[in-house]
Protein backbone atom coordinates (compact mmCIF):
# COMPACT_ATOMS: atom_id res chain seq x y z
CA UNK A 1 0.00 0.00 0.00
CA UNK A 2 1.43 3.57 -0.74
CA UNK A 3 1.77 6.20 1.84
CA UNK A 4 -0.23 8.98 1.59
CA UNK A 5 1.36 12.33 0.47
CA UNK A 6 -0.36 14.11 3.73
CA UNK A 7 1.53 10.87 5.38
CA UNK A 8 4.75 11.63 3.68
CA UNK A 9 4.84 15.22 4.10
CA UNK A 10 4.79 15.08 7.92
CA UNK A 11 7.59 12.60 7.48
CA UNK A 12 9.59 15.10 5.91
CA UNK A 13 8.56 17.70 7.87
CA UNK A 14 9.51 15.65 10.98
CA UNK A 15 12.95 15.05 9.51
CA UNK A 16 13.58 18.85 8.93
CA UNK A 17 12.55 18.79 13.17
CA UNK A 18 15.35 16.56 14.35
CA UNK A 19 17.97 18.20 12.25
CA UNK A 20 16.82 21.69 13.74
CA UNK A 21 17.27 19.66 17.54
CA UNK A 22 20.36 18.38 16.33
CA UNK A 23 21.46 21.79 15.24
CA UNK A 24 20.37 23.27 18.79
CA UNK A 25 22.17 20.54 20.49
CA UNK A 26 25.67 22.00 19.35
CA UNK A 27 26.45 25.49 20.50
CA UNK A 28 28.63 25.95 17.83
CA UNK A 29 26.46 24.78 14.96
CA UNK A 30 23.32 26.65 16.30
CA UNK A 31 25.23 29.90 16.26
CA UNK A 32 26.70 29.49 12.63
CA UNK A 33 23.02 28.11 11.26
CA UNK A 34 20.60 29.94 13.51
CA UNK A 35 18.92 32.03 11.42
CA UNK A 36 19.33 29.90 7.90
CA UNK A 37 16.59 27.27 10.00
CA UNK A 38 14.82 30.10 11.35
CA UNK A 39 14.00 30.84 7.62
CA UNK A 40 13.42 27.24 7.61
CA UNK A 41 10.80 27.22 10.27
CA UNK A 42 9.28 30.05 8.61
CA UNK A 43 8.82 28.79 5.58
CA UNK A 44 7.86 25.27 7.05
CA UNK A 45 4.73 27.43 8.85
CA UNK A 46 3.67 29.30 5.96
CA UNK A 47 3.45 25.84 4.70
CA UNK A 48 1.47 24.99 7.11
CA UNK A 49 -1.10 27.96 7.08
CA UNK A 50 -1.73 26.83 3.41
CA UNK A 51 -3.33 24.20 4.82
CA UNK A 52 -5.35 25.86 7.53
CA UNK A 53 -8.69 26.36 5.85
CA UNK A 54 -9.23 23.12 3.75
CA UNK A 55 -7.08 20.82 6.05
CA UNK A 56 -6.67 22.18 9.83
CA UNK A 57 -5.70 18.69 11.07
CA UNK A 58 -3.23 18.89 8.53
CA UNK A 59 -1.81 22.51 9.76
CA UNK A 60 -1.19 21.44 13.32
CA UNK A 61 0.36 18.25 12.37
CA UNK A 62 2.99 19.73 10.27
CA UNK A 63 3.84 22.39 13.47
CA UNK A 64 3.36 19.52 15.83
CA UNK A 65 5.77 17.34 13.61
CA UNK A 66 8.28 20.32 13.07
CA UNK A 67 7.96 21.36 16.88
CA UNK A 68 8.77 18.06 18.70
CA UNK A 69 9.66 15.80 16.06
CA UNK A 70 10.76 12.67 18.33
CA UNK A 71 6.59 12.40 18.65
CA UNK A 72 4.58 10.01 15.84
CA UNK A 73 4.91 11.34 12.54
CA UNK A 74 0.98 11.81 11.97
CA UNK A 75 -1.36 11.85 14.45
CA UNK A 76 -5.03 10.34 15.26
CA UNK A 77 -6.49 13.38 13.39
CA UNK A 78 -4.32 13.98 10.53
CA UNK A 79 -4.45 10.12 9.92
CA UNK A 80 -7.65 10.35 7.83
CA UNK A 81 -6.33 12.94 5.48
CA UNK A 82 -5.10 12.11 1.88
CA UNK A 83 -3.46 14.28 -0.56
CA UNK A 84 -2.90 13.48 -4.32
CA UNK A 85 -1.38 16.95 -5.46
CA UNK A 86 -0.76 19.70 -3.71
CA UNK A 87 -2.07 23.06 -5.03
CA UNK A 88 0.05 25.26 -6.15
CA UNK A 89 0.59 27.70 -3.29
CA UNK A 90 1.88 25.02 -1.14
CA UNK A 91 3.53 23.55 -3.48
CA UNK A 92 5.70 26.43 -3.67
CA UNK A 93 5.97 26.90 -0.03
CA UNK A 94 7.10 23.10 0.27
CA UNK A 95 10.00 24.36 -2.61
CA UNK A 96 11.19 27.20 -0.79
CA UNK A 97 11.11 25.14 2.70
CA UNK A 98 13.70 22.39 0.63
CA UNK A 99 15.44 24.78 -1.16
CA UNK A 100 16.27 26.26 2.46
CA UNK A 101 17.01 22.78 3.61
CA UNK A 102 19.32 22.44 0.59
CA UNK A 103 21.00 25.55 1.00
CA UNK A 104 21.90 24.91 4.22
CA UNK A 105 23.32 21.39 3.24
CA UNK A 106 25.88 22.90 0.67
CA UNK A 107 27.22 25.44 3.13
CA UNK A 108 27.66 22.89 5.60
CA UNK A 109 29.30 20.83 2.99
CA UNK A 110 31.33 23.70 1.96
CA UNK A 111 32.50 24.93 5.91
CA UNK A 112 33.23 20.10 6.20
CA UNK A 113 30.78 20.16 9.17
CA UNK A 114 28.39 18.14 7.13
CA UNK A 115 29.20 14.77 8.68
CA UNK A 116 28.25 15.24 11.87
CA UNK A 117 24.28 15.61 10.54
CA UNK A 118 24.84 13.27 7.72
CA UNK A 119 22.43 10.64 8.97
CA UNK A 120 19.79 13.48 9.41
CA UNK A 121 20.28 14.81 6.01
CA UNK A 122 19.67 11.12 4.71
CA UNK A 123 16.94 10.72 6.43
CA UNK A 124 15.49 14.13 4.65
CA UNK A 125 16.67 13.03 1.33
CA UNK A 126 14.80 9.57 1.80
CA UNK A 127 11.64 11.65 3.11
CA UNK A 128 12.14 13.91 -0.43
CA UNK A 129 12.57 10.68 -2.40
CA UNK A 130 9.33 9.34 -1.29
CA UNK A 131 6.75 12.18 -1.38
CA UNK A 132 8.42 13.29 -5.21
CA UNK A 133 7.62 9.26 -5.81
CA UNK A 134 4.80 9.63 -4.69
CA UNK A 135 3.22 13.05 -6.12
CA UNK A 136 4.76 12.46 -9.43
CA UNK A 137 1.73 10.07 -10.02
CA UNK A 138 -0.70 13.21 -10.32
CA UNK A 139 1.58 16.31 -10.42
CA UNK A 140 4.94 15.62 -12.68
CA UNK A 141 6.31 18.29 -12.72
CA UNK A 142 5.54 19.39 -9.13
CA UNK A 143 7.73 16.26 -8.23
CA UNK A 144 10.36 17.38 -10.67
CA UNK A 145 10.52 20.98 -9.36
CA UNK A 146 10.70 19.22 -5.59
CA UNK A 147 13.76 17.05 -7.01
CA UNK A 148 15.64 20.32 -8.65
CA UNK A 149 15.04 21.62 -5.36
CA UNK A 150 16.83 19.34 -3.05
CA UNK A 151 19.49 18.40 -5.38
CA UNK A 152 20.05 22.17 -6.81
CA UNK A 153 18.54 24.04 -4.77
CA UNK A 154 20.38 27.76 -6.06
CA UNK A 155 19.38 26.65 -9.43
CA UNK A 156 15.46 26.03 -8.33
CA UNK A 157 15.83 29.27 -6.27
CA UNK A 158 17.14 31.03 -8.97
CA UNK A 159 14.40 30.12 -11.75
CA UNK A 160 11.54 30.45 -9.05
CA UNK A 161 12.96 33.90 -8.24
CA UNK A 162 12.97 34.80 -12.35
CA UNK A 163 9.65 33.85 -12.89
CA UNK A 164 8.42 35.95 -10.37
CA UNK A 165 10.19 38.56 -11.69
CA UNK A 166 8.66 37.98 -15.44
CA UNK A 167 5.45 37.78 -13.20
CA UNK A 168 5.45 40.94 -11.58
CA UNK A 169 6.93 43.16 -14.22
CA UNK A 170 4.81 41.64 -18.00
Amino acid sequence: MEADAAALLLDLTRQIGLLRQDLAAHADDWNTYEARVARIDRMMATLAGSFVTAQPALADAIIAALQTPERPPISDSARELEIDVLVPAALDKLLAAVEKVGLLRRDMQHRRELERHQDRFTGISDAIAALVERLSIADPAGAKALTTAWQLPARSLAFRNAAHQKKISG
